[in-house]
């Protein structure tokens, strides 16, 4: 598998340029890749652990036939997997915005941004 090294500075001021959000800490970006996937929750964490958390975003880095499963999928749309292959998927804190991560095999690996407000 060859993963090609890009800057993340553009696609993070990209989302600064469309949300009122800040660059500075606590916001951070980072590749994950877990075969587990994520349940259902919402960025502000489950605990409150990231009450700070006002926009999200990811991007899928592996091209979707490299992983069964993992598919991104919104509560109100439980049914329809989204395969956001470098496309970058933004959303705010809102309720209707739960989601989660299925479980896959095969290496999936997201680009994902958590952001406060600026």
């Amino acid at each position: 598998m060859f993963y090609h090294q890009k800057p993340v500075a553009p696609v993070v001021g990209l989302i600064g340029s469309v949300a009122d959000v800040t660059l500075a800490a606590p916001s951070y970006c980072r590749v994950e890749g877990r075969r587990e996937g994520h349940p259902w929750h919402c960025d502000t964490g489950s605990q409150g652990h990231m009450a700070w958390c006002r926009v999200s975003a990811s991007v899928l880095l592996t091209p979707p036939d490299e992983f069964t499963g993992g598919g991104f999928y919104f509560r109100d749309a439980p049914e329809e997997p989204v395969f956001h292959y470098r496309d970058c998927l933004v959303y705010d804190d809102a309720p209707e915005n739960e989601h989660c991560i299925a479980a896959n095999s095969g290496g999936r690996r997201a680009l994902i941004m958590f952001f406060a407000h600026a």
